[in-house]
């Protein structure tokens, strides 16, 4: 009976539940597009053509003169603004970047 009822909630409610879900994900998007363009307008001390916008956990991936074979760094960017600070999972990044436990693995698909 239970099992009906939401099906019949479900069947009713069906447009308006995706028409949120969409709201949500294009502000998502919205504030990614967003992030990425403040970089362009700030005097960004990296090159665009060398960052990597992640948007999940940190924000952008540098690798910063990766044409220059010989001496290539990678940065970990977070953008803040205004009186933000970092979040947990944040935190957690910086102190296993600072504790050396960062390292590069290849992932065979078959």
């Amino acid at each position: 009976m239970l099992e009906l009822k939401f099906k019949e909630w479900l069947s009713e409610n069906e447009f308006d539940i995706r028409r949120t879900a969409i709201r949500q994900m294009n502000s998502h998007i919205l504030d990614n597009i967003s992030k990425e363009l403040s970089i362009v307008k700030n005097n960004f001390a990296f090159n665009p053509k060398d960052i990597k916008f992640t948007g999940r956990f940190i924000d952008l991936i540098s690798f910063t003169d990766i044409d220059n074979k010989d001496d290539i760094s990678i940065d970990f960017l977070e953008i803040k603004t205004g009186n933000s600070s970092l979040n947990k999972k944040q935190k957690l990044i910086r102190e296993a970047i600072f504790s050396k436990r960062v390292y590069f693995k290849t992932v065979q698909l078959k």
